[in-house]
């Protein structure tokens, strides 16, 4: 049986921020697009779709670049990529409203969304919107050490996180355009001609299998591989991962490049989360004790950190540098006064973010029992018959409770300095605990691009007509603060749009 062929100027494989982006922009610039999408329309959109819906808009090159370059941290930035990435997100506010704009009066909201349609754009720094949405105070920047005061800010549509926003208004903006968008369709092959430049995919999709000829260029921004357990052990040396964002970020777009003879960046790269694997489901969820009468320790029952240690999307200062965190086997144990202190996850209203709250639509019971129940939290009556459940030390465990408690009598952590107010004894039985899932929200390594979104082979040249962006290219190669993954994928997206589109 042949294969089904057809013909477009740019094939975007990916619709999450960075494809959405990319196709918009190859479109204005003059380009007949098609957007391929393996998810189908219920479960589209990537990452971008559980996201913060946050994106960081600095308004100043040179202090966006001195930043970058420290986020980067010992992991240095090519020169010409940061130069690029400055240029593009000094620009991401007014593209954002000019496509919120475009948007209005097309958008399939989020029905539990209370500021819903009526949004269009509003200015909040990611301290305002999450004070605003949940009460919590959070500091300006995550990495303030980094910072310039006054050369960065970071926006919301209406003002506070999640509900899809970002990704809802692109896709509506972009549905407002030409641009055919193929959904259950998956891309399995870039094709080469005998020069070695990229004219085409081959893709699968409901009508069978297709190769679609690209005659300027191909976009690829088919984000990461958290739910690839093979390249989770090679790359990230851990056994396993729990998606918090789309269960279909495969590494299919990584695989495709490679195939090609692409380099790769960063691939130690990831941004990991607090969470717990749910069984039966495909991804894994927040949790956080909601009370004081709480430790988390290793296998041998022990703590290892404080717990008050400030989380920055995937990295805290540990030993006097930046390291990733959490990043090893850890469990959380507590008692009765935190089951009963309210749902251990932020309701939809509060944060809505995540895979199973945002898109799946999951309801975390208000008094945890639901998942008790269901063993996604266990319970015992004694510490001894709590860690043998859990699978760690239970002399360990025992005797850190008993070393714990005498702490909280004291009024101090003298171990790792945990503070005083967020210190309880773990008195009250029954007792309960669970197994970090090794959530995470991303990986972030990938092909290698230049800072013309050129994706480069691994003689150091650019494979031509392919270019990426999004996750499965981040220019970030160390620290990132909330809303910059969006930030930067909507930026290269642009530039792989316009690369791509000029063939």
């Amino acid at each position: 049986m042949s294969t089904r062929s057809s013909s477009v100027d740019v094939v975007v494989i990916g619709f999450g921020a960075a494809g959405i982006a990319a196709a918009i922009t190859a479109h204005d610039e003059g380009a007949q697009v098609v957007v391929l999408e393996k998810a189908p329309p219920e479960t589209a959109g990537g990452n971008t779709r559980a996201a913060g819906q946050v994106w960081y808009s600095p308004h100043d090159e040179e202090l966006a670049k001195e930043y970058l370059r420290g986020l980067a941290y010992d992991m240095p930035i090519p020169d010409d990529v940061v130069d690029a990435w400055a240029s593009e997100q000094v620009r991401n506010n007014d593209w954002m409203t000019a496509r919120a704009a475009e948007a209005q009066g097309h958008i399939d909201v989020d029905p539990r969304d209370p500021f819903g349609q009526g949004v269009t754009f509003e200015a909040h720094t990611y301290q305002e919107a999450v004070k605003r949405q949940t009460g919590w105070d959070v500091p300006r920047d995550e990495f303030p050490e980094f910072n310039n005061e006054g050369g960065t800010e970071w926006v919301t549509f209406g003002g506070t996180q999640g509900h899809s926003r970002v990704w809802l208004r692109l896709k509506a903006a972009l549905e407002q355009r030409d641009v055919e968008i193929r959904y259950s369709t998956a891309a399995t092959a870039i094709v080469t001609d005998g020069d070695g430049r990229v004219t085409g995919v081959e893709v699968l999709g409901p009508d069978g299998a297709e190769t679609i000829t690209a005659r300027r260029g191909v976009v690829n921004a088919a984000g990461g591989f958290e739910n690839n357990p093979e390249m989770i052990r090679t790359y990230l040396g851990l056994p396993y991962v729990t998606p918090w964002g789309t269960p279909h970020n495969t590494g299919d777009g990584i695989r495709m490049g490679q195939a090609l003879g692409a380099d790769l960046q960063n691939m130690y790269q990831h941004m990991p989360m607090f969470g717990i694997a749910l069984e039966g489901l495909e991804t894994g969820e927040f949790v956080q004790p909601g009370g004081p009468a709480f430790i988390q320790v290793a296998q041998d029952g022990r703590r290892f950190i404080s717990e008050a240690t400030a989380y920055r999307h995937g990295k805290s200062t540990i030993g006097g540098r930046l390291e990733f965190y959490p990043h090893r086997a850890m469990w959380t144990v507590f008692d009765e006064t935190v089951r009963t202190a309210g749902p251990l996850t932020a309701p939809h209203e509060a944060w809505a973010a995540g895979w199973e709250k945002q898109v799946v639509g999951y309801v975390w019971s208000d008094d945890n029992m639901v998942e008790i129940e269901k063993g996604w939290i266990t319970k015992a009556d004694t510490i001894r018959e709590l860690a043998e459940k859990l699978g760690v030390d239970p002399d360990g465990l025992e005797a850190e409770i008993e070393r714990w408690n005498a702490a909280c009598a004291q009024g101090e952590d003298p171990y790792f300095g945990r503070p005083a107010e967020m210190m309880a004894p773990i008195t009250e039985p029954p007792y309960y605990g669970y197994k970090w899932g090794n959530l995470l929200i991303a990986t972030m390594g990938g092909l290698r691009k230049n800072g013309k979104a050129q994706v480069l082979h691994v003689s150091g040249q650019p494979i031509p007509g392919l270019y990426a962006a999004g996750e499965i290219s981040s220019t970030f190669t160390w620290a990132l603060g909330g809303g910059q993954s969006i930030a930067d994928a909507i930026g290269f997206g642009r530039i792989a749009g316009r690369e791509a589109a000029a063939g």
